[in-house]
């Protein structure tokens, strides 16, 4: 049993992580944001006690609270309305309910915060930038409460983050007991792209077919078209099939465009290798200040050495979206990737939109060096021994490696690309289980006991900034 009983905010979707609090610790949890599927319901029915306020994920006009409003504090939280917008926009294209959503939430966690004692908040992923994860984490940074989340990678690993970490890398090594997960087992994983059971019905077989067929587009319409309605919902709000629809062909065409504008480049030319990061997805939303991918392809563009080329390459998954993981991102999709992106891209007489049908490792291998905001291609180049330019330090695990160089304005990347020209790094050797210290294995039974001994024994140095609500 924990040693001290805190209260709690807790995001946490499959329910794991509150399982273990309910029956190992003693903790109450005063906000929990979940999913509500049987596991999650049956838990909070048996430990109904020790939960205060529950939120469901999925159902984002459920609060309503104006009561709180307070223009300073608005004032305070702009930073974390935006990407909170942007967000929404995922799901909706509709700036007014947008608004209101993030302001009732803000309302409504702002009257927690002022009339209880919160002693820490953890999720069990990342920020999404939902107002249920980022406007909670955004209050504890403000007063200094302890707050962390859990970043996965692929399944095989988990880093923990400390969101109260301003100026530095919020990665936290783990208890020593953790069983380390291997940084080399998160390199290259394969896209999961369905949600197949284990075992294969009559119902799953069908829809095995449609998909092959076309994909989760034409699994969602033959259901929508038996019930004779193409409402659908997403986050409790409401759009048409058909405008999803739309979104989908106009998913098609930047597909189109991307393969027709794209080359096979000369890995002979002196370069650095832009990957595209897939948007809209959180680790650009709610996950680094400059957002702006456009913004990062002209800074590289103005700083490289005459002579020198940038190659841009499209992350594959953005074009991989038709399947039943992934399929929600094509709605309003062109909100966030869109033809204007490469046209603007195009535009730059040194950068080169490179063809997908050469492999990111035919251009790491040959780069002089990459440029990410903090991706896996990090982890990647690192076993070619390649420098890597970060443009999103302070978020990433990653940033632990010694071959990165980390950027925080236009000069630190004049300075970056000078020390490449000048042979930083050459012939040396990466040591990518230097970062293994910051990753642990979900699978280990111990798992979670030892995420809560790393946290408790972090959040001894953190201390309260001062600030009011």
């Amino acid at each position: 049993m924990g040693i001290v009983k805190q209260n709690i905010i807790l995001l946490d979707r499959d329910g794991d992580m509150l399982e273990y609090i309910l029956k190992y610790r003693n903790d109450t949890i005063l906000i929990l944001v979940c999913e509500m599927h049987q596991k999650i319901m049956n838990l909070c029915k048996d430990y109904a006690n020790r939960i205060t306020h529950i939120l469901d994920y999925e159902k984002l006009l459920d609060i309503q609270d104006v009561e709180n409003i307070d223009y300073e504090l608005i004032a305070k939280m702009k930073f974390a309305q935006i990407d909170i917008e942007t967000m929404l926009h995922r799901i909706m294209l509709n700036n007014p309910l947008a608004k209101d959503i993030y302001h009732q939430h803000l309302s409504f966690f702002a009257h927690i915060f002022k009339t209880n004692q919160i002693d820490l908040l953890i999720s069990s992923e990342p920020n999404l930038a939902s107002p249920n994860h980022h406007i909670p984490i955004s209050l504890c940074r403000f007063v200094g409460i302890p707050c962390y989340s859990i970043g996965n990678y692929h399944y095989f690993a988990t880093a923990l983050f400390n969101h109260n970490a301003f100026n530095h890398s919020g990665c936290i090594p783990y208890h020593p007991d953790t069983t380390s997960a291997q940084a080399k087992d998160i390199v290259f994983y394969k896209l999961q792209t369905s949600k197949t059971p284990e075992k294969i019905n009559l119902k799953r077989f069908v829809k095995n077919i449609v998909l092959k067929i076309g994909g989760e587009m034409l699994s969602q319409f033959l259901v929508c078209l038996s019930k004779l309605s193409f409402r659908q919902d997403r986050l409790g709000i409401p759009y048409s099939y058909w405008h999803k629809l739309y979104y989908f062909w106009q998913y098609k065409k930047l597909k189109s465009f991307y393969q027709k504008h794209s080359v096979i480049p000369d890995l002979k030319e002196k370069y650095i290798y832009y990957s595209i990061h897939f948007e809209p997805e959180a680790a650009i939303i709610g996950a680094t200040l400059l957002e702006s991918q456009i913004t990062v392809i002209k800074m590289l563009s103005q700083a490289l050495p005459k002579g020198w080329k940038l190659y841009v390459k499209e992350h594959p998954h953005q074009f991989m979206l038709n399947n039943e993981i992934a399929h929600y991102f094509i709605n309003n999709l062109s909100f966030f990737k869109n033809i204007s992106f490469y046209q603007e891209v195009m535009k730059l007489k040194n950068v080169v939109m490179v063809s997908l049908d050469i492999s990111s490792k035919d251009l790491m291998q040959n780069a002089q060096a990459i440029a990410t905001l903090g991706g896996t291609i990090t982890l990647e180049s690192a076993l070619y021994n390649i420098p890597a330019i970060l443009f999103n330090p302070l978020v990433s695990v990653y940033a632990h490696l010694e071959h990165t160089l980390h950027v925080r304005s236009y000069q630190d990347l004049v300075i970056a690309i000078q020390k490449i020209c000048d042979g930083f790094f050459d012939h040396q050797t990466v040591d990518i289980q230097k970062i293994d210290s910051y990753l642990a294995d979900p699978r280990d039974p111990n798992f979670y006991s030892n995420l809560f001994l790393t946290i408790e024994e972090h959040a001894k140095t953190i201390q309260p900034t001062g600030e009011k609500l």
